[in-house]
């Protein structure tokens, strides 16, 4: 029995490393994602990399690999003023009708009807009225732009429907750093959803609870450690329960982005500091600050 422990907690590990690095690199056109590379990166063999892979995540590193590059592409279609090609380039496909072929058979349509937002998301009539005022940006209480240093961070990434992912991701990590007395009075609470949800199904959303530390730690399991990029981000701290967080965002990508035309995102994906502790406040008065990354 712990010979098949120590087992689990080594795949968990070697899966840790490679989602790490696919993410690190996904932008990167350049770098090769294949089956040999992430194997090297896991210290695995080919031949059982891809079936351990699958075992912890529900998808094939190449299936993975390849909705990542796509859903991406999405993300800079509506969200970026680069040309469709230079889209299909930086997302790995040279190769621009291999391209259009393949976000058409992911998404149901070609990359230029996506690209028209509106007809592909529209507003839908049945937000309450609540959820109506933080469409259009109530829940804001405050914007900023702002200089962010490098964070380190403790993390586990899990998958699946965002409140469940987040919940098991939170408890798994804070069981984790007390049991490591890794909190302190200085520890930053920090939250990355990776993906979409407008385009990624529920059961593949990535969600990532992270934590700030000062010093150098190693971790084990699903808990890894990393840098969250820093640079110079579009801040804004939303006053509310985190059930309309999704609300705000959309607040930000579909209209301040919008109406500043001068703004360019940045690649890495956003993320939330939670400023206030759920188990001592009212959901009505927790304070959350969204970093957008821009250029």
């Amino acid at each position: 029995m712990p010979h098949k422990n120590s087992t689990e907690l080594s795949h968990k590990e070697r899966v840790n490393a490679i989602i790490s690095y696919i993410d690190a690199h996904i932008e990167n056109s350049s770098c090769r994602l294949d089956l040999d590379t992430l194997a090297r990166v896991a210290c695995l063999s080919c031949y059982h990399i891809s079936r351990i892979f699958k075992s912890y995540t529900g998808e094939g590193i190449h299936q993975y690999v390849k909705r990542l590059r796509l859903e991406n592409a999405a993300r800079q279609l509506l969200y970026s003023k680069k040309s469709i090609q230079c889209i299909a380039e930086s997302s790995s496909y040279n190769n621009f009708p291999a391209f259009t072929k393949a976000f058409k058979q992911h998404f149901g349509c070609p990359p230029s009807d996506f690209r028209d937002r509106k007809k592909i998301f529209p507003l839908h009539s049945t937000h309450s009225v609540r959820a109506e005022e933080s469409i259009n940006g109530k829940n804001i209480i405050d914007m900023q732009t702002k200089i962010l240093a490098d964070q380190k961070v403790v993390f586990t990434l899990k998958i699946g429907p965002y409140e469940d992912a987040a919940n098991r991701a939170w408890s798994s990590l804070m069981q984790y750093a007390y049991a490591n007395q890794l909190i302190t009075s200085k520890t930053t609470n920090i939250g990355i959803t990776y993906d979409m949800p407008e385009f990624t199904h529920e059961e593949k959303i990535r969600y990532c609870a992270c934590i700030t530390v000062n010093h150098n730690h190693k971790t084990e399991g699903d808990i890894g450690i990393k840098l969250i990029q820093g640079g110079r981000f579009a801040t804004f701290i939303h006053q509310g329960p985190y059930a309309e967080l999704s609300h705000t965002y959309d607040y930000i990508y579909k209209d301040w982005y919008s109406r500043n035309k001068k703004v360019v995102l940045g690649n890495q994906p956003s993320f939330s500091i939670y400023l206030t502790d759920p188990a001592k406040v009212e959901p009505d008065d927790l304070l959350t600050e969204i970093y957008v990354p821009i250029e």
